[in-house]
């Protein structure tokens, strides 16, 4: 099945977020994930810091299973990067550096396509 989905700017700017956050998450990168809502710099870096020490706890196998990339985590960044892409085009393309005039593939769904709208 395929679905259609219309939403404004702003809707994706959250999903767009929200999906970032969720492939962090899947790869062990909590602290990444959690950047965007946590403003406060000394409380992110204790996060930082709690999360270094509970990694170090781990042995290699969990270390591994924790930060490999599962299937979810790679289709939830190629929904991301369509939806940054996306984002990038509406600013004009700029700026330049941040994303590439492409999206590189991750995960084994096809692409989702973006119909903008005006």
């Amino acid at each position: 099945m395929k679905y259609t989905l219309t939403f404004n700017e702003e809707q994706l700017s959250i999903m767009e977020a929200a999906l970032h956050a969720f492939a962090r998450m899947q790869t062990g990168q909590f602290y990444i994930a959690l950047e965007s809502v946590i403003w406060d710099k000394k409380l992110y870096e204790k996060l930082n810091k709690t999360q270094q020490a509970w990694i170090d706890q781990l042995n290699v196998h969990e270390y591994t299973k924790m930060h490999g990339h599962t299937e979810n985590g790679n289709i939830a960044w190629d929904i991301y990067q369509v939806l940054r892409h996306q984002a990038w085009l509406d600013r004009g393309s700029e700026p330049k550096n941040t994303v590439s005039d492409s999206v590189h593939k991750m995960g084994k769904e096809e692409l989702p396509k973006i119909e903008v709208i005006t």
